[in-house]
């Protein structure tokens, strides 16, 4: 999935004209939230659904707050949910009591798609539809098998499969991503240069080696 991440310390700002789309697709909107959600269920709210009214774009609300610093409670999810164009969530809560009282009584036509890699076969279990995952780069079949097979209920084969990708994963995340990731996917030919900026910088020798040791 290709998205536009838009995040802002206030309303005004992140909404001053309508957000039109993009020449090449209805490439979908990743909202996360911010201070204004911490005032409360209700006005948290108001800033998203603003942001719905103001594009005709899909929107996947997307709760990270150990980077924005505010949570998006299942509340407020559940009001937003029903607005046609906010489609789903990319849950990085943190918190496992709250992603399980969402998947376990979700809104109807409403994707929960985990963005924590390690949850994938988790959440599926739960009743989740996915995930949006940096890991997911690598080994990119083995991640749709998971969720196939976890669709059709064999959750045994689904265990079977995560049981090699989770072995892995955490080698992605030892230092700070994206940084493995592309060094992997360059080093395998699928990108053309694994360069980051900083303050980002490429892996240590001890973790290349490593992340070598997958090709």
């Amino acid at each position: 999935m290709r998205g536009n991440g838009r995040g802002a310390t206030s309303r005004a700002r992140f909404l001053p004209k309508r957000i039109e789309p993009q020449p090449r697709g209805r490439s979908p909107v990743r909202q996360t939230a911010r201070s204004a959600s911490s005032t409360g269920s209700r006005k948290g709210a108001l800033c998203f659904e603003a942001l719905a009214a103001s594009t005709s774009l899909p929107i996947v609300l997307y709760n990270i707050p150990h980077r924005t610093g505010v949570s998006i409670d299942n509340d407020t999810i559940r009001q937003l949910a029903p607005i046609e164009n906010i489609v789903g969530l990319k849950d990085c809560s943190g918190d496992c009591h709250q992603s399980m009282e969402l998947l376990l009584d979700p809104p109807e036509g409403f994707s929960i798609l985990t963005g924590e890699d390690a949850y994938l076969c988790s959440t599926l279990a739960l009743g989740g539809d996915g995930g949006i995952l940096a890991s997911a780069h690598w080994a990119t079949e083995s991640f749709v098998d998971v969720c196939r097979v976890a669709q059709n209920n064999d959750f045994r084969e689904a265990r079977r499969i995560w049981a090699e990708l989770a072995r892995v994963v955490p080698l992605f995340f030892e230092e700070p991503n994206p940084a493995p990731m592309k060094y992997l996917l360059q080093r395998s030919g699928t990108i053309a240069s694994g360069e980051v900026r900083l303050p980002l910088v490429a892996p240590s020798r001890a973790l290349a080696e490593r992340l070598d040791a997958l090709l």
